[in-house]
Formats: C-alpha cells, sequence, structure tokens
C-alpha cells in the first residue's frame, strides 16, 4: 500500500488572537458529525444544585470549552476541548462539573483533580467567580501537575462566564491547610484574596481537534480532520498508520496563522482501503522544523473499512 499525498484545504481564518498570541479556542469551529463520535454528554448535577439554567435552556445541547492538562514529552499544556453537554445548570456550572466529573475525548488529556473532586460551591459576583471544591481535589499532584489542574479550572470558568478572576476555596478555605495540603502550595504562589487570573505563561496544546472522535469509522478512501493549530509557519502534519504500523499516508496542511494565532483547519488525507475493516491510528502533529520529528502530536485511534 502506497503512501499517497495528502488533500488539504485551508478552512476560513477566523481565529481568536489574545495579547500573547497562541491562547484561544475559536467557537466557530463546527461540532464533528462523523459515525462513531463520542456521544453528547449530560452533565450531572451536583447536589445542592447552585444555578437554574436560563429560561428556555434546560436540557438544550450547548457547545462548552473544557480545558484539561496534558503532559507531552515532560512538558506540559492545558488542551482545550468542545464537549456538547445538555444544561441543567447554568454554563458555568455546567462546565465545572463536566471538567471534573466528565471525560476528556482525546487520548493523553486528564482530568485535573483526583477522582471524587466535586464542585460545592459557586457564586459569581462583580468579575470574580468563587469556587468551593471538596478537599479531594487538594490530592493533585504538586508542581507543573498543580499548576495546570488550576489553570485548567480557571481557564475553564473564565470561557464559559464573563468573568476575569476565580477565587478557589477547598471546602469553604482559601488559606491554612486541608488534610495536610497547604493551600498556599496548592495555588503556586500565584493567589491572591482577590482570586485567580490566567496565566498567560502556560502552554496551550498547539494542535486540537474537533474531527474525527476516538473509534470513529472510517469509510471509503478518504479520512477527514477538522481541528485548530498554532504551531511555526503554519504547517500541521499529518500521518495514518494501518494495523500493522505501517505508515498508509502522510502529508501536511497549512492554517495561515502563523505561530501566534490559533486558527481552524480542514483537511483529509487519501489512502488505499484495506481489504478487511481494521483498527488504524490517525497522528496529527506539530513537527519539529530542524528534524521532521513530532513535537506535540495527538493520536486517534479510528475504524477503517467496512
Amino acid at each position: 500500500m502506497g503512501v499517497r499525498r495528502v488533500i488539504a484545504e485551508l478552512a476560513g481564518l477566523m481565529a481568536v488572537v489574545l495579547a500573547t498570541g497562541c491562547t484561544s479556542w475559536v467557537d466557530s469551529a463546527s461540532p464533528p458529525e462523523a459515525t462513531g463520535k463520542r456521544p453528547d454528554a449530560v452533565a450531572a448535577v451536583p447536589s445542592p444544585t447552585f444555578t437554574a439554567p436560563a429560561p428556555g435552556t434546560a436540557g438544550r445541547r450547548t457547545p462548552l470549552i473544557i480545558y484539561y492538562p496534558r503532559s507531552v514529552k515532560g512538558r506540559w499544556y492545558l488542551v482545550p476541548e468542545r464537549h456538547q453537554v445538555a444544561l441543567a445548570t447554568q454554563r458555568v456550572e455546567a462546565a465545572l462539573t463536566e471538567l471534573l466529573a466528565g471525560q476528556p475525548v482525546y487520548p493523553g488529556s486528564t482530568r485535573p483533580f483526583p477522582a471524587g473532586s466535586r464542585l460545592l460551591g459557586l457564586t459569581v459576583e462583580g468579575g470574580t467567580a468563587t469556587v468551593d471544591l471538596s478537599r479531594e481535589a487538594v490530592g493533585v499532584r504538586r508542581g507543573e501537575p498543580t499548576r495546570y489542574a488550576v489553570q485548567a479550572l480557571v481557564w475553564t470558568v473564565t470561557r464559559a462566564e464573563d468573568v476575569r478572576r476565580v477565587l478557589v476555596q477547598v471546602e469553604g478555605r482559601t488559606a491554612g491547610e486541608v488534610d495536610g495540603r497547604s493551600l498556599a502550595d496548592l495555588w503556586g504562589g500565584r493567589g491572591s484574596p482577590a482570586g485567580l487570573v490566567r496565566d498567560r505563561a502556560v502552554r496551550l496544546a498547539p494542535v486540537g481537534l474537533t474531527e474525527p472522535h476516538p473509534g470513529a469509522r472510517v469509510e471509503g478512501d478518504r479520512i477527514v480532520i477538522k481541528g485548530e493549530a498554532c504551531v511555526p509557519e503554519g504547517v500541521v502534519s499529518l500521518r495514518l498508520w494501518d494495523s500493522t504500523g505501517r505508515v498508509a499516508a502522510q502529508g501536511f496542511t497549512t492554517t495561515g496563522g502563523g505561530a501566534r494565532r490559533r486558527v481552524p483547519f480542514t483537511a483529509s488525507l487519501a489512502f488505499d482501503p484495506p481489504a478487511t475493516a481494521g483498527d488504524w491510528t490517525l497522528e496529527v502533529f506539530e513537527a519539529n522544523p530542524h528534524d521532521g520529528s513530532a513535537r506535540y502530536s495527538v493520536h486517534v485511534p479510528v475504524k477503517v473499512g467496512r
């Protein structure tokens, strides 16, 4: 099976440019429609429910951007994912519940806090959201995992609600210790009585996907890839591996956004279909400009053939 060139096309150049460049997810990216996509998430309702959804929105499927930590080759990133959530609460509460209790869509991303971490309280006032977490949250590993866990919460909240600061509590406390863990250590020295803001020094994933979802079935001789990227020269590299570990197709697409804008892209890889159905792997990555190796990559298992 020979390697065939990619057929790639540039999607719209819509992007959100923040002060430090590569920092946001574009809301206009279309949700995936492929067969095998992840079922719509239904955010679990915490007890008690703190906020009711806006009139006419209860149960409505709403796209929410959830930020998850991910470690690649020892470097930590925040990965924005688009989740379709049936609203049972206000957007910000639904987003927090999805962050704490939902599951990341793409391999490698993880929940920011240990299992069992719950939302105990939520208020929004004067541009600040106050988020009260259960004691399980202090079990997050120290160092970069803690920093990226807390920032995943801050970025998710400030994306879902028009607030600039997030005051994080654990069991109603912002200082002292909970289960032997200093809350000052949890905030990483970045906390203040006014709350936390987005840390612009955290790394956002250079490549994020919306399609295909893991486990999607690919019929025919072409796989369509959609997502958003912020990579040097605007080049997103693509590889499709068959079930034997051989490269069945490879290529690249360009976004036109360079390294300072997150830009949506749509691309496709053409391949020779297998005689029998098999489990293949799509790799979407940022290539090292010096040697072509994958500096950051996302691997998506897909089912190819009938």
